[in-house]
């Protein structure tokens, strides 16, 4: 007896009922060759409201449009990396003693997000990954100062109109957006000296270790060329 092997796979969003998956995931004859969703799962103790283990809502997977309504309505960052230009978002570990008989670890440590300001001595924990509303003195005045820079007024649709530090350049540059063709140089922020004077200590990059960068990116192109000019010269 031949058996045939199939496997159910959930493709519409359990919260507005749209297909999980994206135009690049339809084969020409219209069926689906793959999802992409968010999954938005309840993990609750006994004396919760939501202990229920008959819940088929303690499961949830969204499409990309929902993931995203949800992360705006708590006000949350796409990820840790994608924040406001001023803020970073760390973590801090903290220790939680473990007396069970049934455990051979003296303890667990868990982490929590810490916020801090990029531009002052500014500090927040306990608020999750919740982007703060901060605003202090320091930013007040980059706020001026990228009034005048045309590409934080968005004046180039290429490049965002949030301007990023480069370690490599020590610098405010600005970077273009996914997907676009660009030039091979990214341009610098107007406010680039007023971002720099004002960055909090340990956020830029120490002059030293600039040097020995750059140092190491000649030496690299050095070889390169000599290798290019070795690899020229052989008979073919």
């Amino acid at each position: 007896m031949i058996r045939i092997h199939n496997i159910v796979k959930k493709a519409f969003c359990d919260a507005c009922g749209g297909q999980l998956s994206s135009e690049d995931q339809v084969r020409p004859d219209g069926t689906l060759r793959g999802v992409h969703h968010g999954e938005l799962i309840g993990h609750f103790g006994f004396g919760s409201k939501r202990d229920d283990i008959d819940n088929s809502l303690r499961k949830l997977d969204l499409c990309e449009a929902c993931y995203d309504k949800v992360f705006r309505a708590l006000n949350l960052p796409d990820s840790q990396y994608d924040t406001p230009f001023y803020l970073r978002v760390g973590w801090e570990g903290f220790y939680i003693d473990n007396d069970s008989p049934h455990n051979n670890e003296a303890g667990e440590i868990y982490h929590a997000p810490v916020w801090h300001c990029k531009f002052c001595e500014w500090t927040e924990g306990g608020r999750g990954y919740s982007i703060p509303n901060h605003l202090c003195e320091n930013l007040k005045k980059i706020q001026e100062a990228r009034k005048v820079c045309s590409l934080c007024n968005g004046a180039d649709p290429i490049y965002r109109t949030s301007s990023f530090y480069s370690e490599n350049q020590d610098a405010w540059i600005h970077i273009p957006k996914p997907d676009v063709e660009h030039p091979d140089e990214d341009p610098p922020c107007t406010a680039n000296s007023v971002l720099l004077e004002f960055m909090r200590k340990g956020e830029r990059v120490p002059p030293e270790l600039l040097a020995q960068m750059k140092a190491q990116k000649e030496y690299l192109e050095t070889c390169r060329g000599e290798r290019n000019k070795k690899g020229s010269n052989e008979p073919r």
